[in-house]
């Protein structure tokens, strides 16, 4: 778990599928399990791109691939961003997290590397303690950034068989079937101090 001086963030991972569970929730077993409510009622979707990660493909591939997976499948994109630089995802998703603070739990799909991913995670944990209610933040990758090492320490190279197109495509496949299978992923906030205790 994330151990903040204000609250506590807990987190886990499918693997498929990252889910922040209850933010802002007061210390307690964090929910790992999920069940077909999700192809009932999606929740509130924010899509995130960020254009400057990996190859600068990423924007095209939302277009051609993600979109069409999700009009295929019936789910509604609330809010499409596409990101204008630092900092920026992880505003979006703090105005979308409070903008639904109504919802039991929302969902975000980012394409961009690890660096957006944890620009997003750092702003959900700054707010922790000033949320109305619980929520659950459901994260779908798409790994449209250079390294992508939390997306491939979920899943493995693509295979002979596996188009990349596929291969990018497994967390939003996943987060839209709402299938089993968490796995917890430890979030930890780590503060540096002088020897009188300042940050």
């Amino acid at each position: 778990a994330c151990q903040r001086k204000f609250g506590a963030l807990r987190g886990a991972v499918v693997p498929w599928l990252m889910v922040l569970n209850n933010i802002g929730a007061e210390p307690g077993p964090p929910q790992l399990s999920m069940t077909s409510q999700l192809s009932q009622a999606f929740p509130p979707l924010l899509l995130v791109s960020n254009p400057k990660s990996g190859d600068g493909k990423g924007p095209s591939f939302v277009q051609t691939h993600v979109l069409r997976t999700l009009k295929e499948n019936s789910v509604p994109v609330n809010e499409f961003v596409v990101t204008n630089g630092p900092g920026n995802a992880g505003e979006e998703a703090l105005k979308f997290l409070e903008g639904h603070q109504e919802s039991e739990e929302i969902a975000i799909v980012v394409s961009g590397g690890d660096g957006t991913v944890h620009e997003i995670v750092n702003a959900l944990c700054s707010v922790a303690h000033r949320l109305l209610r619980p929520q659950r933040v459901l994260f779908a990758i798409i790994p449209t950034g250079t390294a992508n090492a939390l997306y491939s320490s979920s899943f493995p190279a693509a295979s002979v068989e596996q188009t990349e197109t596929n291969y990018k495509l497994q967390s939003l496949v996943a987060l839209l079937s709402g299938r089993q299978g968490l796995r917890r992923l430890s979030i930890i906030k780590t503060e540096i101090q002088n020897q009188h205790g300042q940050d």
